[in-house]
């Protein structure tokens, strides 16, 4: 499992100079990978409980879509490798989904992953709020985020992330625990503030409405929001700045996008069912958008890009793996019965998911690794609530078959100190056979 919280600690940190550095023809994160397969293959072999790989529509719509990229990217993929294409991509996500439904077959690894997957958004946190303090003062609204990539897609991620960190924060068992993921939250929402993105913002608004839409949890959630607002109203960069006063980098930036959208819409309808090949948007946009000759993008919005490159039928794929993992964890949430921390995880990563759905209207968002965790960590979780179920059965079966052997445990002293003391010398004997205590009646 070491080398699987390894592996998740890496996934934000895109540019980083020893995860993504190529060794032969892969990086060093594909190697931590590979050897994750192979121990998740060893694992499955000799587990009491080997979790149904097609039980889940997860994995299920992940095998086919990726058997339609396949298709898509033989017939009329770009003009680049294998390896560093967006199929690679697709088979990374495939593995994943195999790798954590295999290992991640307790609560307590559950827990254990959770744990290292907000540890790991906090340290890319940590990343760019180190990367602001030094090169703020290069320019005027400077945005820090290159170690995990780009601003914006950091951010995509964070959203994933924020919401379970702040239910944890109040379900967890010990103090230093809540404290711990209250303290990681403060990160989280510090480095998003810093990264100013716009669509992240209102992604992560739409996480937050859907945690706070029952009244007993306004309050708590209207604290949240109070500490949301200084660094999105006061913050000359802010994503809430940059939404109401626009600077002209930012209008322009916008202009580009509607352009994208629309090129990108004009190709779903010239190629609705097969669309024009996986990768070959940015190679083909500027035929698709001919008042635009600089127009040498990828089309900023996920669900846009998919269908535009292999069609509508693909997209809907994509959204069902989506509504797969919202449903399941949604079951998971409402299940009483659960852990009051895996029952809170199951909503956070629901409220996550939905900001992440949000934000990727304005990203090309779908090869983002840490999405690919949630819904591989969704796709678990109908085995992970029947172990959770079974072993609170278990434990409660325990605790009834010891509470006779517990009262005679308890009532024993009492006895012997009766069988102890004669009350008409008050003073104690020696103990009495069992007979003669008997006849004593």
């Amino acid at each position: 499992m070491i080398l699987f919280y390894l592996l998740i600690s890496a996934m934000p940190l895109t540019r980083h100079p020893l995860w993504e550095k190529f060794v032969s023809d892969f990086t060093v994160i594909k190697y931590i990978g590979s050897a994750c397969l192979l121990y998740a293959i060893a694992h499955g072999m000799v587990a009491r409980e080997r979790a149904p790989l097609g039980e889940s529509w997860q994995m299920r719509c992940t095998a086919l879509l990726v058997a339609w990229a396949v298709i898509s990217y033989g017939i009329q993929g770009p003009p680049i490798g294998w390896a560093l294409s967006p199929l690679m991509s697709y088979f990374s996500f495939l593995i994943l989904l195999f790798v954590t439904l295999k290992i991640v077959d307790t609560p307590r690894r559950l827990r254990h992953v959770l744990w290292a997957f907000i540890a790991s958004l906090s340290l890319a946190s940590l990343y760019v709020i180190r990367e602001w303090q030094k090169y703020h003062a290069l320019y005027a609204y400077f945005r820090p985020g290159w170690v995990t990539g780009d601003p914006n897609y950091y951010t995509a991620s964070v959203l994933l992330g924020i919401p379970l960190a702040l239910v944890l924060a109040r379900e967890l068992d010990s103090r230093w625990q809540r404290l711990a993921m209250f303290g990681a939250a403060i990160v989280l929402l510090l480095g998003t503030a810093l990264a100013a993105s716009r669509g992240g913002l209102l992604g992560l608004l739409a996480g937050v409405i859907f945690l706070a839409r029952r009244r007993r949890r306004l309050l708590r959630w209207a604290l949240v929001a109070a500490l949301l607002l200084p660094p999105a109203l006061f913050w000359r960069s802010s994503p809430l700045e940059r939404l109401l006063h626009p600077t002209v980098s930012d209008r322009k930036a916008a202009d580009t996008r509607l352009a994208l959208w629309q090129a990108g819409l004009d190709m779903i309808r010239r190629h609705p069912l097969a669309g024009i090949g996986l990768g070959n948007f940015k190679y083909e946009v500027q035929q698709y958008a001919p008042g635009n000759a600089n127009l040498d993008h990828i089309a900023h919005n996920a669900y846009i890009e998919i269908a535009a490159e292999m069609g509508l039928p693909a997209l809907f794929v994509y959204l069902w793996i989506l509504f797969a993992g919202w449903q399941s964890l949604g079951r998971a949430a409402r299940m009483e019965e659960l852990p009051g921390w895996m029952s809170a995880s199951a909503r956070g990563l629901q409220a996550g998911l939905l900001s992440f759905s949000v934000s990727q209207f304005f990203l090309s968002a779908q090869y983002t690794k840490m999405l690919w965790l949630v819904i591989a960590l969704s796709a678990c979780m109908p085995m992970l609530c029947r172990v959770a179920l079974a072993e609170a059965a278990a434990a409660a079966e325990a605790a009834e078959a010891s509470a006779p052997e517990a009262a005679a445990a308890a009532a024993a002293p009492a006895g012997a100190a009766l069988a102890d003391f004669d009350p008409e010398m008050d003073a104690p004997l020696p103990a009495p056979p069992v007979r003669a205590w008997e006849n004593l009646a």
